[in-house]
């Protein structure tokens, strides 16, 4: 996670805020913290329609955050600590939310909030629910990530259980308002669960279980789904169910890609799966391994491994490498103990398989270094350098810049350049300044992150014979970016083949050739 950016010193009250403002020039903060539920109301919309309009710089200005803070600290005032977290809904329902999202977390008010979920006060604490859930709803979904990680940590340590279904309710949020970014962290979000199955208050074992139901259904591998029922007992009753449910799977012929997702789940039954005494059990774990294993050559084609013609791919090495220290310690510790010759040797045969998609030549994985993340700092100098490119002031110090910064970053670790997706950061940007064009902007962005560490010099081809094409070119359908600055080198008299799965372009690129787009033009847009 990029560091934490200080919030940039509040800049002169814009004149669309004055005018909203009583005469003094002043908003009266604690209209919204008073006991009368109306009048608090109508201050909150006061703040809201100004924040709608002028962004964060306003909510600074009146000094939101510190008075939010303050009034759900007040022990002494109930309606304060409820017309904080009101004053909150009242914000995100109002259509202002992007004002409030640079600042929520980083604030302080996202974990006050989460610690007012175990209020005293039944009041309190629903009003503290419904603002992190109706701002969950309505915040750009690339900031599950953000999110995530407080409510994790809450499910797995807080001292209250109130707290811990509160947080429970917010992760049902998230499946709902945000299932692609969900599903993208389902590793991070099983083992958590798993564990929240077990808790001692009953409470919490029940919303874990409604939680981990609900989150599985995410998991789109068409071979799993009608097994997520089976693999979810098999993590509630693991004595009882796993030696079944590996049986139950060892019958299934699968042909479907296997995701993070799919492998969150599934995991975790491996891994109890390689502790069983039964060698046949262990045998079985060990050629769903290989199954789940993708090899990337130097040409960056995908082979796969197949075993008793069944195959499964996972659709990239990212994928696995998380789940590699749960897997590859238990095989490589059965393989040394293990007294059947063939369990043995397909136990082998997965453990060589995963070294090398996980580039791990030795050890055991348990201490492999983190996967090259991109981060808000690193978009954030792209973006400033963007705005010199078009003749804009660079951002110093922006708390939207920087917002927006970490969700370019979450869209460039997932390798969403969808334009849509990177439109959405443009009211971040309208924040920053008017011109130029935010959504310019964001579109300059999506294009300099595609293509950005990708320029790798392409090795001369000695083979003989002319060129019909030698040319970079950028290829796109729609608003999605298919190729940024391909080279494409085609010879005469020579025969080649274009491999690719299912919607990757492949129809699209032809047509580019086809029309002559490649050849005149280093951008092609296909609509």
């Amino acid at each position: 996670m990029p560091a934490v950016i200080a919030l940039a010193v509040a800049t002169p009250v814009p004149v669309a805020v004055k005018a909203v403002m009583p005469a003094d020039g002043q908003f009266d903060i604690t209209g919204l913290f008073i006991a009368d539920k109306a009048a608090r109301q109508a201050s909150a919309s006061t703040l809201a329609a100004v924040a709608q309009k002028n962004g964060p710089s306003a909510i600074q200005y009146a000094g939101f955050s510190a008075a939010v803070l303050k009034a759900l600290a007040d022990k002494k005032s109930p309606a304060a600590r409820e017309g904080a977290a009101d004053a909150i809904s009242t914000i995100t329902k109002s259509g202002a939310v992007k004002a409030l999202e640079p600042t929520f977390i980083d604030s302080g008010i996202y974990a006050a909030l989460l610690e007012a979920f175990a209020d005293k006060m039944p009041a309190v604490r629903t009003a503290a629910i419904e603002a992190v859930r109706g701002y969950v709803a309505a915040m750009n979904p690339w900031a599950t990530s953000l999110i995530l990680p407080a409510l994790l940590r809450e499910i797995k340590t807080a001292g209250k259980w109130q707290v811990k279904t509160g947080a429970l309710e917010i992760l049902n949020q998230l499946v709902k308002s945000a299932p692609v970014q969900t599903a993208k962290l389902m590793p991070e979000i099983v083992p958590v669960l798993s564990e929240a199955i077990w808790d001692t208050k009953a409470d919490v074992k029940k919303a874990a279980r409604d939680s981990l139901t609900k989150a599985t259904a995410l998991i789109s591998n068409k071979d799993i789904e009608r097994f997520i029922p089976a693999l979810i007992k098999a993590l509630i009753n693991p004595v009882e169910e796993v030696p079944g449910t590996i049986a139950l799977l060892s019958a299934t012929t699968f042909v479907s890609e296997v995701d993070s997702p799919t492998l969150s789940l599934m995991v975790p039954l491996l891994s109890r799966g390689l502790s069983e005494k039964l060698t046949a059990t262990k045998r079985k774990v060990a050629v769903y391994v290989e199954y789940w294993i993708v090899i990337w050559d130097a040409t960056n084609h995908i082979t796969f491994s197949i075993v008793d013609n069944m195959s499964k791919l996972v659709d990239s090495a990212v994928t696995v490498r998380p789940f590699i220290p749960k897997l590859l310690p238990g095989l490589i510790k059965v393989e040394s103990s293990i007294g059947d010759p063939e369990a043995r040797t397909v136990v082998a045969r997965a453990i060589a398989t995963l070294r090398q998609v996980g580039e791990v030549p030795t050890g055991d994985g348990s201490d492999l270094p983190s996967l090259k993340v991109f981060d808000g700092a690193g978009l954030s100098q792209s973006l400033s350098a963007i705005y010199k490119k078009l003749g804009g002031v660079a951002p110093a110090a922006d708390v939207s810049a920087a917002y927006a910064a970490k969700l370019a970053a979450n869209l460039v670790n997932n390798k969403n350049f969808d334009v849509p997706e990177w439109d959405a950061l443009a009211p971040f940007l309208g924040f920053v300044a008017s011109t130029p064009d935010p959504i310019s902007v964001a579109r300059e962005w999506v294009v300099r992150s595609a293509t950005e560490g990708e320029e790798e010099e392409v090795a001369d081809d000695e083979e003989e014979g002319e060129d019909l094409c030698n040319c970079q070119f950028s290829l796109a359908y729609g608003a999605k970016i298919l190729l940024n600055t391909a080279t494409l080198r085609l010879k005469r008299g020579h025969r080649y083949g274009l491999c690719g799965k299912n919607g990757t372009g492949k129809s699209t690129l032809m047509r580019a050739i086809t029309n002559g787009w490649v050849y005149r033009s280093s951008s092609v847009i296909v609509s």
